[in-house]
């Protein structure tokens, strides 16, 4: 899978609906979706997929050739535990490596969890002030 990186301005607004399942028709016809990512903390980030309108999720993570950082926290909705492994921000694992990082991940979202072939995939980055 060919995938394209457009780094975009953060949107005014950005919205979702809880519990919406995956429009995998919408994203099979646009092959684009919005990554989003945010400051865990000062060395962590986050990252999260929106896609078709009503979807988003998180998707942080774990990688062999990154360094993640792996967080459990109590989920409340399911009762269980959510696992997290936020990118850590380095002088070795910047913006450009960040970029390696999400096309390894994305590629393993759209095959292994939507099992889709897709020959292109069109990721709009808002980066805002983390990096």
């Amino acid at each position: 899978m060919n995938v394209i990186i457009n780094e975009i301005p953060s949107p005014f607004t950005t919205s979702f609906e809880m519990f919406a399942k995956p429009d995998l028709e919408f994203l099979k016809e646009h092959k684009t979706v919005m990554v989003i990512l945010r400051n865990e903390t000062k060395t962590r980030v986050s990252t999260t997929l929106y896609f078709g309108g009503k979807y988003s999720t998180l998707i942080n993570m774990p990688s062999t050739k990154f360094k993640t950082h792996e967080f459990s926290e109590m989920n409340y909705f399911s009762g269980g535990t959510r696992t997290s492994n936020f990118f850590v921000k380095s002088k070795k694992q910047n913006l450009e490596a960040y970029k390696e990082y999400l096309t390894e991940i994305m590629t393993d979202v759209i095959e292994k969890y939507f099992h889709l072939t897709l020959d292109t995939l069109t990721i709009n980055l808002v980066v805002g002030n983390v990096f």
